[in-house]
């Protein structure tokens, strides 16, 4: 005949069931408090990478896929698989196949917060972020894309139209050491829904810019939600808006340590 659990042990078998539920979902609202709260309001997705994870911690479920034999790296603060590196040699991304929440999101505004670390010498072009794929026309990644282009020169390209950030001159690249010395730096995208985009980076709104628009090769078909494809380095705490954000919120954002529990 089986021995019966005592009463007071099935209490604490009980308790300590629920305690482990209450602590997975303590865990997706600690993660998300990394973000203070005021800019919590309109949050899309959040991509902490926290402990390896690739999950979006918005609440929204928008959770990426790994395929390829990209993995956890080190975090700007020194946390162990809090960040994700990629390989482009080693066709290394992540990705969130069929993103229906981002089908209208090229005709509405949004903003895009993330932090790069570039790595190794291969900095012709590179591609951290995009939904669609790359096609062959120059100035031209997709529906939208976050591009290091000549030099590791930030671009943000939507419908054809596009900005470069302000680290280039016609005698080379002015900041070539700090561009391959793999350091972290912090990048932030805003669109009005119509032709108005800005580029921040590590919070200072870039200054000294090319804009323009190429319309040499139509409109892509919608694709994927892409991180890392093409690029050499680390990616982490990338967070998508539906709002354009102001300066005061990118300066808060850059300001923030990195998002590790």
């Amino acid at each position: 005949m089986l021995n019966k659990i005592p009463k007071t042990g099935l209490l604490i078998l009980i308790l300590f069931i629920f305690s482990c539920n209450s602590s997975d979902d303590a865990t997706e609202e600690q993660v998300i408090n990394c973000i203070p709260g005021a800019l919590q309001n309109g949050i899309i997705a959040f991509y902490p990478f926290n402990n390896g994870s690739i999950n979006d911690f918005s609440g929204n479920g928008y959770n990426l896929t790994n395929t390829s034999t990209a993995s956890s790296g080190t975090d700007r603060d020194g946390n162990l698989d809090c960040a994700f590196n990629f390989t482009a040699g080693n066709n290394e991304f992540l990705e969130y196949a069929n993103p229906a929440f981002l089908d209208n999101f090229q005709n509405a505004p949004f903003s895009i917060s993330l932090w790069y670390n570039p790595t190794g010498t291969d900095w012709s072009f590179e591609v951290p972020m995009k939904r669609s794929y790359v096609s062959d026309c120059q100035n031209h990644t997709g529906q939208w894309a976050i591009i290091l282009f000549d030099c590791r020169r930030a671009v943000f390209e939507v419908n054809q139209n596009y900005i470069w950030s302000d680290y280039y001159n016609t005698d080379g690249c002015i900041e070539t050491t700090l561009e391959l010395s793999n350091t972290w730096q912090h990048l932030t995208v805003t669109y009005d829904g119509a032709t108005g985009l800005e580029l921040y980076r590590n919070g200072v709104s870039t200054t000294d810019i090319i804009a323009g628009t190429s319309n040499s090769c139509g409109m892509p078909p919608l694709g994927d939600l892409i991180l890392g494809e093409d690029f050499n380095g680390l990616l982490d705490d990338i967070i998508i808006y539906d709002h354009v954000l102001s300066q005061s919120e990118i300066t808060t954002l850059y300001n923030l340590p990195g998002c590790c529990l």
